[in-house]
């Protein structure tokens, strides 16, 4: 099985560096306390990384445990936090004693799951680990923004004191499996000089509304919002991402 982020996890500190992390939380809870629903209680961070939202997570006063496929990017996340208990698993396969008020599922984790079964073995297994009338938040590709503008090879560079990363990204579609392959080609450097070259695919499905509503109306769950991502109207065929809050019946 393709794990994503197996050899990235030491680098992405440095590559998500300007990822604002604050903003997009408060952007979260605020959406939260637009529609009434409650803001505190324990939470279950669903791909949560290195653990990048979890410092904002306990801003809020939630009681946080955290849910990665990727046993590199969980002893990152372990290390800055050791206090919080993890769990490294499939989504699909999750089990944990307990029952959550929150699932927060953040930067495309659904998009992993990329054919209709796992997508409702996922939503159906989140609905399981919440309390009734528990809150489930993430956020997704948007299908038709994406097939008006597909996504296209670019290349990056990040830097971070004697280390430099560049990044060329090689996305392909398969339109009719709603389907993009990210492959990523990494080059590291240590003060110049080459230290690492690797690769890395990722596969993710782009999603629509409609079937979003409908698989989740199958695992249990209420339509609460979908807007545009970090916008507080509904979500548009120009929103090349969306954001999604669901309530469990």
């Amino acid at each position: 099985m393709n794990i994503p982020f197996q050899k990235s996890a030491e680098f992405y500190s440095i590559i998500y560096q300007n990822k604002d992390y604050q903003s997009e939380s408060e952007y979260l809870y605020a959406l939260l306390k637009d529609k009434n629903l409650k803001t505190k209680g324990s939470l279950l961070d669903i791909g949560c990384g290195t653990g990048g939202y979890i410092p904002w997570h306990l801003k809020n006063n939630m009681e946080v445990t955290g849910l990665d496929i990727s046993g590199e990017m969980l002893s990152i996340a372990r290390f800055k936090f050791p206090d919080l208990e993890f769990f490294k698993g499939d989504l699909c396969l999750l089990e944990i004693p307990k029952k959550f008020d929150f699932a927060f599922m953040m930067f495309h984790v659904i998009d992993y799951q990329t054919t209709n079964e796992k997508l409702i073995f996922s939503f159906k297994n989140i609905a399981k680990h919440l309390a009734k009338g528990g809150i489930l938040l993430f956020d997704f590709w948007h299908g038709p923004a994406i097939e008006n503008d597909p996504p296209i090879k670019v290349e990056k560079e990040f830097e971070k004191g004697k280390l430099k990363v560049v990044r060329k990204t090689t996305p392909s579609m398969d339109i009719n499996k709603h389907l993009v392959n990210v492959c990523f080609d990494y080059s590291v450097f240590e003060n110049g000089a080459p230290m690492a070259t690797f690769q890395e695919n990722h596969l993710l499905r782009y999603l629509f509304v409609d079937e979003l509503t409908a698989l989740l109306s199958q695992a249990g769950f209420e339509i609460c919002l979908c807007n545009g991502w970090l916008k507080n109207i509904a979500i548009s065929n120009k929103d090349w991402y969306g954001m999604m809050v669901a309530r469990k019946l």
